[in-house]
């Protein structure tokens, strides 16, 4: 998954608060934080690396958090939504 280019799908979803319902696949809602929602937003066309890499660009406080720690999140994080059919793996 490392190196695959991602494509998200688009799917209906609402805003709750701080959370996003999304209606995944099979009419089941998956419940995305501020964070996974931004990452699923931004995915398309790019790998967990490069996703990664974009994500930390944007961090302000980079002495908090390290590349590792952004690379994986966002590995977990694209796992569970290509699960749940908000994203796709492409060649």
């Amino acid at each position: 998954m490392k190196n695959t280019v991602l494509k998200k799908i688009n799917k209906t979803y609402e805003k709750m608060g701080e959370k996003y319902l999304v209606l995944a696949n099979g009419n089941q809602m998956i419940t995305l934080n501020e964070i996974a929602f931004y990452m699923w937003q931004n995915c398309d066309g790019k790998t967990v690396d490069e996703l990664a890499a974009y994500i930390y660009e944007q961090i302000i406080n980079k002495e908090e958090v390290t590349i590792e720690q952004i690379e994986n999140d966002c590995k977990n994080v694209i796992e569970a939504i290509c699960k749940a059919g908000l994203v796709q793996e492409i060649d």
